[in-house]
């Protein structure tokens, strides 16, 4: 649910953006495969597409075990969370060239001017998602090639985003432990 959410709020924001810029009423961005499973181009014309091409882990400042959250007599056991980046394909896909290469200018003013997107500024994000950063990620002629064959597609023009962190947490008690209250030395008999 989190990456359907943190998606569809990019959607609005930067449909919202468009409307400004463009002066016109329509929505000119949507969530879109670039093309269908039957390889026919699934962004409509005249449309900014944003698809997502990849979901990779955050290993950075990885928490590792199981942290404890105690609860009376014994501590719940909860896995770590899971903190994941998208990368998105904003792709521009309209009848006149111009216009293509226009929305894209349009996008990379827009992630000049709010690369990062707060809860405390945007409540809309929800209680899950804290914070959105987008890092624009720069492609050689071989990535390109590969990405747009992958996808079934011919290129167009296009910007590539990494969205960072969405951190995925589900809560849900694992185990139980007790806590340790006291130890015994083995053949000591001492007690502490």
């Amino acid at each position: 649910m989190l990456v359907e959410k943190s998606m569809s709020f990019i959607e609005d924001q930067l449909n919202t953006y468009l409307k400004l810029k463009t002066k016109e009423n329509t929505k000119r961005a949507e969530l879109s495969p670039i093309v269908k499973q039957n390889g026919n181009l699934e962004i409509s014309g005249n449309h900014v597409g944003i698809t997502l091409v990849n979901i990779e882990e955050e290993v950075h400042g990885k928490t590792q075990g199981k942290p404890q959250a105690g609860n009376g007599p014994k501590n719940e056991m909860v896995n770590p969370d899971i903190k994941i980046n998208l990368y998105l394909l904003f792709s521009a896909n309209f009848n006149e060239y111009d216009e293509s290469l226009k929305a894209i200018s349009h996008l990379v003013s827009f992630f000049q001017s709010r690369n990062v997107f707060e809860r405390s500024r945007y409540p809309v994000l929800g209680p899950n998602i804290e914070r959105l950063i987008f890092d624009l990620q720069s492609l050689s002629f071989e990535q390109l090639n590969h990405l747009w064959g992958m996808m079934g597609a011919k290129y167009m023009p296009s910007l590539l985003y990494k969205m960072r962190m969405l951190v995925i947490s589900e809560g849900e008690v694992d185990q139980y432990s007790y806590p340790i209250t006291g130890m015994h030395l083995k053949g000591t008999g001492v007690r502490q």
